[in-house]
């Protein structure tokens, strides 16, 4: 009950600036990095069938959160997977689950970065928003993943997004693949990749890097 709400407190905490943690979600073989818009749906739905959990509060019983130089003392090996998503399309999902006209309803999000960050704002100035705050700042929806990852001792198993309900397929029995939480595909954002190259390419090249680690 004491992790319970110790996550559920941390869960509220990560959402300002400069509170960088990264969430483990651990299952009976293999702990798994829950970076959010990297298929963080599937891997509590997961989690909950595992573990018999029947809502999806409970599923906190089974997270637990680090910092990054824990991570690299405590989950960098084999038993860790660790789940990557391009950068640019990641931050496609949350400029439009979060920000733009699709956005979830209620509070906008990213209420502690306004009016740097602000409510139906365009895709092109979210990108060039975050370009002027400095990483440590970045929020856990934006941050890169290479933030938290040392590209260059890598002992924890990388897989990409696209490879990820194939993995919880045959670890997880009777998992069943879902797109519950798959945001609206009809705008094509393709075009602004360029901004993506102009102004944040340099702060994700470490997800680059791992994303090519995968393909290697």
């Amino acid at each position: 009950m004491f992790k319970y709400i110790v996550n559920n407190a941390l869960r509220v905490i990560e959402k300002m600036p400069f509170v960088n943690l990264i969430q483990i979600a651990h299952f009976d073989n293999f702990d798994i990095v829950m970076f959010p818009k990297v298929g963080t749906r599937s891997i509590r739905d997961a989690l909950m069938l595992e573990k018999g959990y029947s809502k999806k509060s409970e599923a906190f019983k089974s997270l637990s959160y680090c910092t990054r130089t824990q991570f690299n003392k405590k989950y960098n090996n084999s038993r860790t997977v660790v789940p990557v998503r391009d950068p640019f399309q990641r931050l496609q999902s949350c400029w439009r689950q979060k920000i733009s006209s699709q956005r979830d309803r209620g509070r906008f999000y990213f209420f502690q970065y306004y009016p740097l960050l602000r409510p139906d704002m365009s895709f092109p100035d979210f990108l060039l928003a975050i370009s002027k705050l400095p990483i440590s700042m970045y929020e856990k929806h934006f941050i890169p993943l290479g933030y938290f990852l040392e590209t260059s001792s890598c002992d924890f198993k990388l897989i990409s997004l696209e490879q990820l309900d194939e993995f919880l397929l045959a670890e997880v029995a009777g998992f069943e693949v879902k797109r519950s939480n798959v945001t609206k595909k009809d705008l094509d954002l393709s075009p602004y990749r360029i901004n993506f190259d102009q102004f944040l390419k340099g702060n994700y090249a470490n997800d680059v890097k791992l994303l090519r680690h995968i393909n290697a």
